[in-house]
């Protein structure tokens, strides 16, 4: 079993978007879906603009899609706010956006690699921290997180452009 980390290419946009779709179409009717739509986030606008920026990540297993995420320093200004266990500029964190693992390769460690990956990325990247919200009915999400060793900061208001909740906050410090 060969496992990779990478970067997407401007020529994956195509297998971002059936990934994505795969994943939300498997979480429809799912007491913990994390209210992801390709009509409202991440829609196809959203992915592209990730991949433009060079903030896609892809995880690769047996040459494979297990898993996409989300890189960047753009947070929500409602992040300001909250208790981080540094206080560093956002530049300094790396926040997770739309984490995600093939259902289909779910209940097999991938996730946990993955993270792993995502927090050695971060180190080499000379990040002091990684930060990402969690959908407050997300319950799988949220200990999954915490299995990670991320450390709860607490439940806050995040204000995004189709939500404003109480989201579940989490940090890794580097």
């Amino acid at each position: 079993m060969s496992e990779l980390f990478r970067r997407a290419r401007a020529d994956e946009l195509d297998s971002v978007i059936d990934f994505y779709t795969v994943v939300i179409d498997s979480l429809a009717g799912k007491a913990h879906h994390p209210a992801w739509s390709l009509e409202k986030y991440p829609t196809v606008a959203d992915l592209r603009s990730f991949i433009a920026a060079g903030a896609t990540y892809i995880f690769e297993r047996d040459g494979e899609i297990a898993g996409v995420v989300n890189l960047d320093s753009n947070f929500p200004p409602d992040y300001a706010r909250v208790p981080w266990g540094i206080d560093v500029d956002s530049s300094a964190a790396l926040g997770v956006h739309t984490f995600a693992v093939s259902p289909h390769l779910q209940g097999r460690g991938i996730g946990h690699r993955f993270i792993a990956a995502i927090i050695d990325h971060a180190r080499k990247a000379g990040y002091q921290a990684v930060r990402l919200d969690v959908y407050p009915i997300n319950q799988p999400a949220r200990h999954f997180y915490k299995s990670c060793g991320f450390d709860y900061r607490g439940q806050h208001r995040i204000a995004y452009p189709d939500v404003t909740e109480n989201f579940y906050l989490y940090e890794y410090l580097l």
